[in-house]
This record gives C-alpha cells, sequence and structure tokens, in this order.
C-alpha cells in the first residue's frame, strides 16, 4: 500500500478567546487578496448586496431609537457576510456568541483580522515562490543533466 499524507496550509486565527482556521487554498488567497487590495470594490458588492436596507434606514423618519435599532441590525448582516467569508460560514456567529458588541467587530477586530491575514498569507506566498524556484532549477538541472 502506497500512503501519501496530506496536510491542509491553514493559519490559526483567534479572536479573543474564540479560534479559527483560515484554509490558505488558493481559492481563499485569492478572495482575501481580492479584498485587502480592493477594499472599495468589496465595500460596494456590500452596499449593493444590502442596497434595499441603506436605502430603507436613509429614508427612516421614525424615532432615533428606531434608526438606531435598523441600523444596529443592518451591521450584523454586513459583519456576518464580511466575517463568514474571512474565516467560514458561521464564523461570525461563534465570535458574535461572546462578543455581542457589534461596533467593535465590524470596524475594529474586521480590519485587523483582514490586515494580518493578508499579511501572514502575503509572507507565505513569498516563501512558496522562493520553494517553486528551488524546484523549478533542481528540475532543470536534473533535465539537463539527463539529456
Amino acid at each position: 500500500m502506497i500512503q501519501i499524507d496530506i496536510k491542509k496550509d491553514v493559519i490559526p486565527v483567534r479572536v479573543g478567546e474564540v479560534e479559527f482556521e483560515f484554509e490558505a487554498t488558493r481559492e481563499n488567497v485569492a478572495k482575501l487578496f481580492d479584498i485587502y487590495d480592493n477594499p472599495e470594490k468589496f465595500e460596494k458588492s456590500l452596499k449593493t448586496k444590502f442596497k434595499k436596507e441603506v436605502a430603507e434606514l436613509e429614508n427612516d423618519e421614525n424615532s432615533k431609537v428606531s434608526k438606531f435599532s435598523r441600523m444596529s441590525d443592518l451591521e450584523v448582516k454586513i459583519a456576518r457576510e464580511s466575517f463568514d467569508l474571512l474565516l467560514g460560514k458561521g464564523s461570525f456567529n461563534k465570535i458574535y456568541k461572546v462578543y455581542s458588541d457589534v461596533g467593535t467587530l465590524l470596524y475594529t477586530v474586521l480590519p485587523q483580522v483582514s490586515e494580518s491575514l493578508g499579511l501572514e498569507v502575503g509572507k507565505r506566498f513569498e516563501s512558496q515562490i522562493k520553494d517553486q524556484e528551488k524546484f523549478k532549477k533542481k528540475y532543470l538541472k536534473e533535465k539537463r543533466k539527463n539529456k
């Protein structure tokens, strides 16, 4: 029997006492770099997705309490979408159970998670490129040797 062990490339992420693993697959890294390199594009996509709620909120002439409550609901939806995209489906709910201040999660924690992941993935990406270059040189050297 041939046994080939394979290990997932994950980046451990801890938000307070809640732990996650960012799977550094090509697809996830591409999504992360897209968000990291084009935050305006990501923000625009969220605004488009929640266009109706934003418009209703802007036109809300109810009391400040009502408007604040609706704004909080919208922030929860945006935070859920954002955290779940970065850390996987259900991640926002796990964090929110422990830390229910959506303002802090959305405006402080989320940017820190995004930036930290971007930097860590960038380091790993550079390392992978170096490893690929070494492999390529070794392969080409062996190929020339075998001619």
